[in-house]
């Protein structure tokens, strides 16, 4: 009798290997698709949450006349009664979605009350939004691009919520528009626009890297905003951006506001470049001041002064800046009549010892608006620091400008 014998030939390991590879490769996609769907999920709630803050906060105005001073997270929003949000949501966790702060729904009362700032984070694009830090505001939720912060609008200066650049204005290529140019450059360090303009293959745009654009009219500083659609930024927009600044206890260096120096002023080193110093805490102190979205915007102060698009005209009377171009203390008197309150700190007391800059007067008439400081180091650098004695024609290798969308 014949026997056959049936042999299973097993898996080799090369076999094994290949299976077991597969497997980790497919449950790794599995992972990951589930973990964005999930991050997903939570971005649309995310935004969700914060248009229905955003509408009770609106109900409360109507009936109130102003923003609540505070909300918060788990409690409701009413007022005598009234109940707008029976209870304020919460961020869902994880909460550190594609690096967004591990932190709550941040929510600032401004301006006594007329307009807030609420803070949220979208791990990715949702919506017709791009993912990353937003702010919501009275009249929306401001989606800046890349190199720009936002920032609320003022109903004390008539400004409409915008976008300013996270850093000076610097000059690139528009073929490679990530990395700004060093050179020609000044003998204190800026990009000399006057020697080779920033035009033709070249354009404007906020990047970390590079020398602020100087030797620059105020001309042409509003020339090259226009040209990618954007404006040259305005004494109101400045100091939309000023006075929510100066109200942020983590600028001065104190912790309180009011107390000690205001961050941001002059420290030597002359003209910086932007790169790295976000991972400074130290060039966080001195060269960075913090919005209360908790972004930050870079020499204001201490690199170079920006021109404004403004043109002062001096003189006596109601919406005329005096003469007198030799440094003032915001805290004088003779500044009580105008030039504070439409360019200067909410505190009258202030003075360059907290580090807020000085004015100097219109001189010649018809002048142009230069604001914050530059690296000369003087008394005069600070975020409120106004200097009216420059015209319009101006080229200075101590002057640059930001452009606001």
């Amino acid at each position: 009798m014949k026997y056959t014998t049936n042999i299973h030939k097993g898996f080799t390991l090369v076999e094994l290997v290949v299976v077991i590879a597969v497997i980790a490769i497919l449950s790794t996609l599995i992972i990951v698709s589930l973990d964005n769907a999930k991050m997903t999920g939570r971005d649309t709630r995310r935004l969700t949450d914060i248009k229905q803050i955003q509408l009770a906060l609106k109900l409360y105005y109507n009936d109130t006349g102003m923003y609540p001073t505070t909300i918060t997270a788990g409690a409701s929003i009413a007022n005598h009664g009234s109940n707008y949000l029976l209870r304020v949501p919460s961020n869902p966790l994880p909460r550190t979605d594609n690096d967004c702060p591990n932190q709550d729904y941040t929510y600032t009362q401004l301006e006594g009350g007329q307009r807030y700032s609420l803070t949220f984070c979208l791990g990715d694009k949702t919506d017709d939004l791009s993912g990353g830090i937003k702010t919501a505001t009275a009249n929306g939720i401001l989606d800046c691009g890349e190199g720009y912060v936002p920032v609320p609008g003022s109903a004390t200066f008539d400004t409409n919520d915008f976008c300013v650049m996270k850093y000076e204005a610097k000059c690139v290529a528009k073929a490679a528009p990530t990395s700004g140019y060093k050179e020609p450059t000044t003998p204190t360090g800026g990009y000399d626009n006057n020697a080779v303009p920033c035009n033709s293959d070249k354009e404007v745009a906020s990047v970390a890297t590079g020398f602020p654009i100087t030797n620059i009219s105020q001309t042409d500083a509003s020339t090259y905003c226009q040209a990618i659609g954007a404006h040259l930024m305005t004494n109101a927009e400045w100091m939309t951006m000023a006075r929510q600044l100066e109200q942020v206890p983590a600028n001065w260096d104190s912790g309180v506001v009011g107390t000690g120096t205001l961050h941001g002023i002059y420290t030597a080193g002359g003209i910086m470049e932007d790169g790295g110093v976000d991972t400074s805490p130290s060039s966080r102190a001195q060269h960075g001041l913090q919005l209360f979205s908790g972004q930050y915007l870079w020499h204001l102060a201490n690199s170079v002064g920006e021109w404004t698009d403004d043109i002062c005209t001096g003189g006596d009377g109601e919406g005329k800046y005096h003469t007198d171009n030799s440094p003032k203390e915001w805290s004088e008197p003779v500044l009580d009549d105008y030039e504070r309150a439409v360019a200067g700190p909410s505190n009258s007391a202030w003075t360059s010892t907290e580090g807020i800059g000085m004015f100097s007067g219109c001189d010649p008439e018809e002048s142009a608006f230069v604001r914050g400081g530059d690296n000369n180091g003087s008394n005069g650098n600070g975020l409120f620091n106004l200097d009216l004695s420059k015209l319009p024609g101006t080229l200075s290798e101590f002057i640059g400008f930001r452009c606001v969308k």
